[in-house]
């Protein structure tokens, strides 16, 4: 950006032109130490507006350990701030400040908001689910569920087969799954995404089973533009009750993690 605008040393109302600088960068401030609020163990913060949910943020206050190093942060959806005394929680949490205290006091602290404004850009979320899921009924979709959320930013699960986006965009939504046939020959399993209970149209992945228990991989993605507070569901089908998507329990000897039946991906790709 160009240089705000300069205080000359003969000007009149120096804090005029001061405070409207202050003003035009003061989202940068968002999380920023807030010294008027900062005494003792209490550490005071500035609010603002949170990127990609537009929340609002209020100024606040966290109270901090003494003869410790705090952890500030800031979770990335709710923009809640919290403390820890042990290591960075992670996941949703965005690490802002690490406090040192000793008597009764602030002693040092290190800034670290550059991961808010790099890791809050775009909404993503990882969504799986460890039981196999049979198709119910051949003359009937079904809708394929989710019952474990792996990471989610700014995207919610509303029931056990709906995402619903809460910011509007163009987004990347990634689905893997394992299918298989518990008996019969030719059998095919198809699948594809719905945005608030539409068929996104030319979108369906349709597989074949030649035999019954081979285990075929099905992958399939797609761009879709959502409106904000629409809700994406993945919908599939099979031409008989035997196919299933199937889940594989945790291996022993050599240890080995378990395989989702299904695994969903979704990131904003663009405005």
């Amino acid at each position: 950006m160009s240089y705000p605008d300069l205080i000359a040393s003969g000007q009149a109302q120096k804090e005029v032109v001061a405070n409207s600088d202050f003003i035009a960068v003061r989202p940068a401030g968002l999380y920023g130490r807030k010294l008027s609020t900062t005494t003792g163990l209490t550490w005071g913060y500035f609010g603002g507006i949170l990127p990609n949910s537009y929340a609002s943020i209020a100024d606040g206050t966290v109270l901090l350990t003494n003869t410790a190093t705090n952890r500030i942060e800031a979770d990335e959806v709710s923009g809640a701030v919290s403390v820890t005394v042990g290591a960075w929680t992670g996941g949703t949490k965005r690490r802002l400040y690490e406090v040192v205290c000793a008597g009764g006091g602030v002693t040092s602290y290190v800034d670290h908001r550059v991961a808010v404004n790099t890791q809050l850009v775009k909404p993503f979320g990882c969504f799986t689910d460890n039981a196999s899921q049979p198709i119910a009924n051949v003359s009937a979709s079904q809708l394929i569920t989710f019952n474990q959320t792996m990471y989610a930013s700014n995207l919610t699960k509303t029931s056990s087969s709906r995402i619903t986006i809460d910011n509007a965009g163009t987004y990347r939504v990634g689905f893997h799954g394992i299918a298989d046939a518990t008996g019969g020959t030719n059998q095919h399993i198809e699948v594809w995404p719905r945005v608030s209970g539409v068929d996104v149209d030319n979108s369906n992945t349709r597989v074949e089973i030649p035999t019954a228990n081979i285990e075929m991989e099905v992958s399939a993605s797609w761009m879709i533009t959502f409106n904000a507070s629409q809700y994406l569901e993945i919908a599939t089908w099979g031409d008989a009750t035997a196919v299933r998507w199937v889940a594989t329990a945790a291996g022993a000897t050599p240890t080995r993690p378990a395989a989702p039946s299904v695994h969903l991906s979704i990131i904003k790709a663009a405005d």
